[in-house]
């Protein structure tokens, strides 16, 4: 449905409402596979931000590409403000690599 996805304030989506990605967890490499890019974002002071990006880095390590940027803040616009500026920067590079 889409080519890219981003996460601004939020925990890196694994499972959810209506929505369940263990075969992301299982075969993280499929995030390549499926998508363009793969974006998380959040503010430095988030409390679950340290647990988000222990996640994301274990995937990383089993080869799956995902872009994250943070920032100084908590849950609130100037944050996601931020988060919208780096992801755009990214998808407009143009997505996969070559």
């Amino acid at each position: 449905m889409f080519a890219s996805f981003g996460v601004f304030s939020g925990a890196f989506p694994i499972t959810g409402y209506d929505y369940n990605g263990d075969e992301y967890v299982e075969r993280p490499e499929k995030l390549n596979e499926d998508f363009d890019l793969v974006f998380a974002a959040a503010g430095e002071q988030e409390p679950f931000w340290p647990a988000t990006l222990e996640l994301i880095n274990d995937l990383r390590s089993r080869g799956a590409r995902i872009v994250t940027y943070s920032c100084p803040g908590y849950h609130e616009w100037t944050v996601w403000r931020g988060c919208l500026r780096a992801m755009a920067k990214e998808l407009f590079r143009g997505g996969k690599e070559a």
